[in-house]
């Protein structure tokens, strides 16, 4: 959850705008590297940032030997683009907030390409779904090997027996696509626990128990539905921004792994 803590910086800096300044400070992972030259130093960087009167905001990186890092927009090389032809269409392929827009659409997509197993999940009873829609009648009456399963991704124990029962029943789980979230918008001065903890159970604790309880499964996709705000700060959409946050940081330590991730 600590890129949610970034991008909620990155709120703050655009809500608060000229009233305050934010120095944010990421220190490196081995905090037993920091020498006690370092810490002071660091000290005086702090209290002259904040008492030159310069309301400018920024945001700085430590690593172990020091050194000052800060985000810069640099010219990057786009990587080739993941070819639909590397997936095993003979897979199981899950989706969270599968009774959602996004998770019908998702799945058609995937049924388009060939994938013939699909599990949707959902907190949403079937019957609730919209069965009218086109891309539903189509994942559950064209011969596809599509399962609807109720599962609060939020829950560990709910996740755990769910990917047991799919295991049994199903082909090997080839990937997850991790739909589901709950929408809430706000400003920070309107912020209380609860809605931070309401939009982070279905975003970013569905995402986490699904990494951990996947790690024997052969995944060739693991993808995540994060957002622009989680690099800049949506104005108004702090605990959505924030989640976002979060599910960038996972998929940075999947990558990180050698796991795949996006």
């Amino acid at each position: 959850q600590h890129g949610g803590l970034w991008t909620l910086l990155r709120c703050f800096r655009g809500e608060a705008k000229k009233n305050a300044a934010y120095l944010s400070i990421e220190l490196p992972l081995k905090k037993n590297n920091l020498s006690d030259k370092l810490v002071f130093d660091l000290r005086n960087e702090i209290l002259t940032f904040f008492c030159s009167g310069v309301h400018e905001n920024a945001e700085v990186f430590l690593d172990e030997s020091g050194g000052r890092f800060v985000p810069r927009l640099v010219e990057s090389l786009i990587p080739a683009p993941f070819s639909i032809r590397q997936l095993n269409i003979h897979g199981t392929y899950i989706i969270t907030g599968g009774t959602g827009g996004l998770g019908i659409s998702t799945a058609r997509w995937l049924a388009d390409i060939g994938v013939r197993n699909i599990v949707l999940l959902s907190r949403t009873n079937m019957k609730e779904a919209d069965s009218a829609n086109p891309d539903y009648q189509f994942l559950f009456g064209s011969g596809l090997n599509t399962l609807w399963l109720c599962c609060d991704v939020s829950n560990e124990s709910d996740v755990e027996l769910t990917l047991i029962k799919i295991r049994n029943t199903m082909p090997p789980i080839c990937g997850i696509i991790h739909a589901a979230g709950i929408y809430d918008c706000g400003h920070i001065s309107e912020m209380i626990k609860s809605r931070f903890d309401d939009v982070f159970a279905a975003k970013v604790a569905g995402a986490w128990n699904l990494h951990n309880l996947t790690i024997s499964d052969p995944l060739e996709l693991f993808v995540v539905y994060s957002s622009i705000w989680s690099l800049f700060g949506g104005v108004g959409e702090v605990p959505y921004s924030c989640a976002n946050g979060a599910l960038d940081s996972l998929i940075i330590h999947r990558l990180s792994q050698g796991r795949c991730g996006v």
